[in-house]
């Protein structure tokens, strides 16, 4: 630049001038005559440019938030001794010691129980009980309770009494040699050893069986009503004896209504017994409405209604089918016409079967032939013969 030197010029508004320098080369910034703007100490919060606040108006301390990266650092609120609500930074400490070599984090121990391993790392800490003995503190030591038991030497020492009140002053209660309590038997009243029962007024004597049966005499109870008792005579010896009052009661299961009833016995043998009875010595029966007693023949066999069965008659004047299908046959009529007059049955529909009931009469005389129990058909009642008959009569079901 052929050895010229560089002028710095400035730009007043009007003119360019040099731009001065003081003596020490400092450049020289004439900050009066600035448009009257206030410097501030400005912070960035992405988007404007914001004042830093101060702690307060008295307080001109600059207010920041502790950040780790994009993390800031909280605080939490605390109470002082007297109340006051303060703010407190949450910090995390750690303590390390010194082992010869290295220094290493403390550890704290998760289970403060007994027989405690030390892990690595560990705090190892030393902490005694002392005592003062009047003279000095030793480490109070620790022993296994057992009888016959000396002091041992810096002991914790404990006195304690069993105490016992006479009516006037606490006593020590005593012992023996032995370790045994002390008693005073021979001060005890007389006492009255019997067993007692109260009778609501007074204490009474319990009483025994016998002087040589000592059971103890009771009496059963439910709630305030005694249970009692009747004399009966044994059939071997008719000796008196005495019997406890039960009450029993039959009960059924009726599976249809899943409930147990009560089943009585009737205060008479006649007929017309309704609901859960049995009779004291009648066989009964029920006719859809109430329970009667079963009648019998003078000979004592059964006598049984077959008018009530819905039983079905066909009269025969010759031979051929009855009826068809499976039957019960109850009876049949035979009027002759003749001497010597016969019938055979066959349990079919058709003639030819094998014979399974036959009849013969020489005298011709009529009668009703009852079978009972009655007969049984499987496939039909048919008449395979029919001779000197004037007809047959079939009772059947």
């Amino acid at each position: 630049m052929n050895g010229a030197g560089v002028q710095i010029w400035g730009w007043n508004g009007t003119v360019w001038d040099k731009v001065l320098i003081d003596a020490t080369g400092h450049l020289q910034v004439d900050v009066i005559t600035a448009g009257g703007t206030a410097s501030h100490c400005m912070g960035w919060d992405s988007a404007n440019w914001q004042p830093l606040p101060l702690e307060g108006i008295g307080l001109h301390n600059l207010r920041v938030k502790l950040y780790d990266g994009a993390n800031g650092i909280d605080s939490f609120a605390s109470h002082d001794a007297i109340g006051e609500v303060l703010r407190a930074l949450i910090v995390t400490s750690e303590l390390r010691a010194w082992d010869d070599t290295n220094w290493i984090y403390l550890k704290a121990l998760r289970d403060p129980g007994d027989n405690v391993t030390v892990a690595t790392n560990a705090l190892a800490t030393v902490a005694f009980l002392y005592g003062f003995d009047g003279a000095s503190w030793d480490r109070l030591r620790t022993g296994t309770p057992a009888d016959a038991f000396a002091t041992p030497t810096h002991a914790l020492r404990v006195i304690s009494f069993l105490m016992g009140y006479d009516g006037g002053d606490w006593n020590r209660v005593r012992v023996d040699d032995a370790g045994h309590l002390q008693t005073d038997v021979l001060s005890v009243p007389t006492t009255d050893v019997n067993c007692h029962g109260y009778d609501g007024a007074a204490w009474q004597t319990l009483l025994v069986e016998s002087n040589v049966l000592h059971n103890l005499r009771v009496k059963l109870y439910d709630g305030a009503n005694g249970i009692d008792s009747d004399l009966f005579s044994t059939l071997s010896v008719l000796e008196a004896k005495r019997a406890l009052h039960v009450q029993a009661a039959i009960r059924l299961y009726d599976s249809a209504a899943s409930v147990l009833f009560r089943w009585y016995n009737a205060k008479s043998t006649g007929d017309g017994h309704t609901g859960s009875v049995f009779p004291a010595v009648a066989l009964m029966g029920y006719n859809g409405a109430t329970w009667d007693r079963l009648r019998t023949w003078g000979t004592g066999i059964l006598k049984v209604g077959r008018a009530e069965i819905d039983s079905t008659t066909v009269r025969k004047t010759a031979a051929g089918a009855v009826v068809a299908g499976a039957h019960n046959l109850y009876w049949v009529a035979c009027s002759p016409d003749a001497p010597g007059a016969e019938f055979e049955l066959t349990d079919a529909i058709a003639g030819g079967g094998a014979i399974v009931f036959d009849h013969f009469d020489p005298d011709k005389h009529s009668e009703v032939i009852h079978l009972d129990p009655p007969m049984k058909f499987a496939t039909g009642i048919w008449v395979e013969k029919f001779d000197h008959i004037h007809s047959l009569v079939f009772c059947y079901v």
